[in-house]
């Protein structure tokens, strides 16, 4: 999957989880601001694959966005859309330990240990100082 919504926008499409912001007028209302996987956001494919990779078509019609007929608009999970923000910083060099908090969009244990449980899986594709910002990371936010 080359282009995916990521980032704060497929962290505001609804899931059956619970998980996400949900902040869907300010966001999925205004498709220009999008964040793209491959064009806003560094492509994490050789760090994650497919995995976490939806259809998101239907959901964004039911919301009100106007999706082209025939077009299928894929989007990250929310645990791929935070692992997408992570390595998207730590790839540009931008800071991003104080802005990305687990609570914000993970309301459970269980959620949380699935978010740790998919970071855990990429951390060999990482590099060793992106190992280390992770795990530093994932102790604060009490996911290890």
């Amino acid at each position: 999957m080359s282009a995916y919504l990521t980032g704060g926008t497929a962290l505001n499409i609804p899931s059956t989880e619970g998980t996400g912001d949900w902040h869907i007028g300010g966001t999925l209302l205004y498709p220009e601001r999008f964040r793209v996987a491959g064009k806003d956001y560094v492509s994490t494919n050789t760090i994650f694959g497919s995995e976490g990779i939806f259809d998101c078509t239907e959901v964004l019609k039911e919301r009100g966005v106007r999706v082209p007929e025939g077009v299928t608009v894929y989007a990250a999970n929310h645990y791929r859309a935070v692992g997408d923000v992570i390595v998207n910083a730590l790839k540009k060099g931008w800071s991003w330990k104080d802005s990305v908090f687990a609570d914000d969009w993970f309301p459970g244990d269980k959620e949380k240990i699935q978010l740790r449980d998919f970071l855990v899986k990429a951390m060999p594709k990482l590099l060793p100082v992106e190992r280390e910002e992770i795990t530093s990371w994932m102790r604060r936010e009490k996911l290890i």
